[in-house]
């Protein structure tokens, strides 16, 4: 058994880019998949064991602070993705394959290092649901999605960083930016939140950018511009499993109730849904009512 696993890893290591495979988490997959299990297990076993006896944590001011980077980050890496690839870097926008030559190559896999590394990051939303012991939102979506995103950026970094992937990266940067600004208003108070229509759209768009991506990582399979084929396919995998199960998440939590209201969940902090709701349902026990059952966990992408 022993050996075969040896095997693997060398084999695993022939294949892998050498632009990167000397990179922290890149290369050997041993540290990644070591991130994702201790995630998991803090997650559902060490933590919720741990907050037993204690009292849930106060921390809107740190998640505001949380969102706000994410926001910032998000929008430098979109800005400088963008200047190495389809606006400054000669990207093809239809079909783009993997030049190991190319000059701007090396600037796309530093950014997109550090996306990844963001991407572990973002473990911190579950980290927010459990610390304040909302564990109901940390649903098989939210653990799934982030465990995978974290597995699929090693994937891509370590056998295909660049090429016809990169689209993916950016359409992903701009999803997460509408997110975070739209977290870091909504944790601003109901008399921000009311403005804040927009929101039932956020989940259309996420699912909106896995069906783009799906049609716009298939072109290689018709189109021979460099770009692997088994890229594609994990490409095409990857996003038609999180496109079934953000389509399964919409249709079952976007359900209106006797008053209106629009029970959803997207975010790390709780949010109103008054936007929607009729004035007299907008208190419910005494409470605001999207601080009772507004944004209530994450189904990011």
């Amino acid at each position: 058994m022993t050996s075969y696993v040896m095997g693997l890893l060398d084999e695993l290591d022939a294949r892998a880019d050498p632009r990167t495979k000397e990179l922290l988490f890149m290369g050997n997959p041993t540290l990644v998949l070591s991130l994702i299990a201790g995630y998991l297990y803090v997650v559902k076993v060490w933590g919720p064991k741990w907050m037993e006896g204690r009292k849930a944590f106060d921390l809107k001011h740190v998640i505001m602070a949380y969102n706000a980077s994410m926001v910032l980050l998000n929008s430098f890496f979109l800005s400088k993705i963008l200047r190495f690839s389809y606006l400054g870097g000669g990207y093809s926008w239809i079909c783009q394959g993997i030049d190991i030559h190319d000059p701007n190559s090396i600037h796309l896999i530093n950014y997109g290092w550090w996306y990844f590394v963001v991407r572990i990051l973002d473990f911190a939303d579950t980290m927010f649901f459990l610390l304040r012991k909302k564990y109901s939102h940390i649903s098989f979506l939210h653990v799934v999605h982030h465990s995978l995103v974290v597995w699929n950026g090693w994937l891509f970094m370590t056998f295909g960083p660049g090429g016809q992937g990169v689209m993916g990266v950016c359409i992903n940067s701009f999803v997460h930016i509408v997110m975070y600004t739209y977290y870091f208003l909504s944790a601003l108070g109901p008399s921000v939140q009311k403005y804040l229509w927009w929101k039932r759209y956020i989940t259309r768009m996420q699912i909106l950018q896995f069906a783009v991506f799906i049609v716009y990582v298939s072109v290689p399979l018709f189109k021979d511009c460099g770009y692997p084929r088994f890229l594609v396919y994990l490409a095409i995998s990857q996003c038609f499993f999180f496109l079934v199960l953000f389509v399964n998440f919409y249709l079952s939590t976007y359900v209106r109730t006797k008053r209106g209201e629009v029970h959803f969940f997207c975010g790390n902090y709780e949010a109103t849904s008054a936007a929607t709701v009729p004035p007299e349902a907008r208190k419910v026990n005494g409470k605001a009512n999207g601080h009772h059952n507004g944004l209530t966990s994450r189904a990011t992408a």
